[in-house]
């Protein structure tokens, strides 16, 4: 029987495809198997889905992928899981979860016919770093901590969009916030340097934890008048 420690021990073994059809697995034996004609979360999770793939560049159908999409609530709830995790500024959880989001849209799409080389892209490149994960991760927070207010943009896009019933948005801000994290499908991670123009931004994305307001224009104000 799957449990969460099956869900940790293949994530620990690297065997992340394993750790996420256990995950869903799981997610059948709590819920109950998804049945596309009554569950209610299944068109928004086809349109959020249609939108992350097309700020993705990758174009798609969403009646096509309403019949071949296997249980694409699955990506709904670990989107979830993200945005909860960046919001209480527990950043590698946020980042491992990001990573999965990814593993998991192949496996969610698999029987894609029409997208199938551009799945086979996103698991391609994905899968690149699974020699690296530790190093992945601690890029991807350095990332968040150089990009506190993009990230926390892309944060508020995601639940905005979605409150607002922009599915479609809200999986494009999703897009937005794993190229911000991890790079671009299909490229290279490249870390940015931690320059001095970078500390006002980490400063102000601090602030706006602590406060509700950023205040990047003031602090910039200060840096250059120190300068």
């Amino acid at each position: 029987m799957t449990d969460i420690g099956t869900i940790k021990t293949d994530w620990s073994e690297h065997l992340y495809y394993k750790s996420g059809k256990a995950l869903g697995d799981l997610l059948t034996v709590a819920i109950g198997p998804v049945k596309k004609d009554t569950r209610g979360d299944f068109n928004s999770a086809i349109e959020f889905i249609g939108g992350l793939l097309e700020e993705f560049s990758i174009d798609n159908d969403l009646d096509s992928l309403a019949k071949c999409a296997d249980n694409p609530e699955n990506v709904l709830k670990l989107t979830a899981e993200i945005v909860t995790a960046l919001n209480e500024s527990a950043n590698v959880d946020g980042s491992i979860n990001i990573v999965m989001l990814v593993e998991l849209l192949p496996v969610t799409l698999t029987a894609c016919d029409d997208i199938y080389n551009d799945v086979t892209e996103i698991s391609d490149w994905v899968n690149q770093f699974s020699g690296s994960r530790s190093q992945l991760i601690g890029d991807m927070v350095r990332r968040i901590l150089l990009k506190p207010i993009q990230v926390s943009n892309d944060v508020k896009g995601i639940e905005n969009n979605w409150n607002a019933k922009q599915y479609a948005a809200s999986g494009a801000a999703t897009a937005d916030l794993v190229t911000l994290t991890m790079g671009k499908v299909g490229t290279e991670m490249n870390l940015p340097e931690f320059k001095f123009v970078s500390i006002p931004e980490v400063l102000a994305g601090f602030v706006e934890g602590m406060v509700g307001e950023s205040n990047l224009t003031e602090i910039e104000a200060c840096y250059q008048s120190e300068g």
